[in-house]
């Protein structure tokens, strides 16, 4: 009898269907072409209707040239998921990836616990400037792990992401 929560290639999917999926991307550096590459999978399973459709937007800029972006959207929805541009590449995964690491932080009279010693927090304050509102100052705290970001669930986290983005033809 076949164990439901496995998917065809044996792997637990733990009652989510497809519960993987990958974007990678390769420096230029390292392909034969010397161009980047991007390639993404969102592991999605065969349908009868096609979950994606191809799209192309063309337009010329205030200097006469030519632009594009092209890919592939998601049936029904306005943007494109999976494309390309001159100068970019994007794409996504279809599950929750984990881009974030959080640490629990013990904090005390302005300085945290690492490793056995107190280290003062580092400490600024940030302006956020609210349209048609009046502006609202933070005050911003960091450990050697990243940004506080709520004292009140956690003594700290921290998170950091890097996006994709070549400024080179592709």
């Amino acid at each position: 009898m076949e164990d439901p929560d496995e998917d065809n290639n044996g792997y637990k999917s733990y009652g989510v269907p497809n519960a993987a999926s990958n974007c990678w991307a390769v420096h230029g550096n390292h392909t034969e072409t010397g161009k980047p590459l991007l390639a993404c999978d969102p592991h999605l399973r065969k349908s009868v209707q096609s979950t994606w459709y191809p799209l192309r937007m063309s337009w010329y800029d205030a200097d006469g040239d030519k632009s594009y972006i092209m890919g592939a959207s998601v049936v029904g929805s306005p943007t494109i998921t999976y494309g390309r541009t001159k100068f970019m590449a994007f794409g996504v995964t279809a599950l929750n990836p984990d881009v974030i690491d959080m640490y629990t932080e013990t904090i005390k009279d302005g300085k945290y616990l690492y490793e056995g010693e107190w280290h003062a927090l580092e400490e600024y304050e940030e302006t956020i400037k609210v349209r048609f509102g009046f502006d609202v100052t933070i005050k911003v705290q960091l450990t050697r792990n990243g940004v506080i970001v709520d004292k009140d669930l956690m003594d700290g986290t921290a998170a950091d992401i890097s996006p994709f983005i070549s400024r080179e033809p592709l």
